[in-house]
């Protein structure tokens, strides 16, 4: 079964959904009850996904030559990027600030974004996989609407980026 809120895949018999932590309501059939829990959902989404800051963790790295990756030696500094109001599904936005690739994609063709998501909640830090886009110099970080709370986090520039696996802006289940 899939979270009316979040869109997240759970098993049967919770009472809430371990994503977000919205109230499993277990319905048969459509009509007015699927419209009503729809508005629902679509409200829960408002309330928690507003007032939220997005952004990176940006480290100093080293490159492992022998095993071809680079290691995080040390946080350099934490960089709000994004208002989640601020989000949509039509468009990217990008982040005003670039970053350096040093680091080629046939060297590294996959690595990952440290990032944090604050709100008027607290903070959740999460891991973001991406694909080297193979941009020389600087890239940026973009964001960009997925539906249901969610959205897909970009990596490279306007006209070669690469896309993460949607992650959620509403509250996880256990998050401080």
């Amino acid at each position: 079964m899939k979270c009316a809120a979040c869109g997240h895949t759970m098993e049967a018999g919770r009472g809430r959904c371990p994503a977000c932590g919205f109230p499993v309501i277990y319905m048969t059939g459509s009509g007015d009850g699927k419209k009503a829990l729809e508005a629902m959902a679509k409200d829960y989404r408002k309330k928690n996904v507003k007032n939220g800051v997005i952004g990176i963790k940006a480290y100093r790295y080293r490159k492992d030559a022998a095993r071809r990756e680079l290691s995080a030696l040390e946080l350099k500094e934490e960089i709000r990027l994004f208002r989640t109001e601020d989000v949509c599904e039509d468009r990217i936005l990008w982040s005003k600030r670039s970053f350096e690739n040093a680091v080629a994609k046939a060297d590294m063709p996959e690595g990952h974004l440290w990032m944090f998501l604050e709100d008027g909640n607290g903070r959740r830090d999460f891991r973001v996989k991406m694909t080297n886009p193979d941009i020389r110099g600087r890239y940026y970080v973009g964001i960009q609407g997925a539906g249901a709370g969610r959205a897909v986090i970009v990596f490279g520039d306007k006209e070669r980026y690469t896309r993460s696996e949607p992650v959620s802006l509403i509250r996880e289940e256990g998050d401080a």
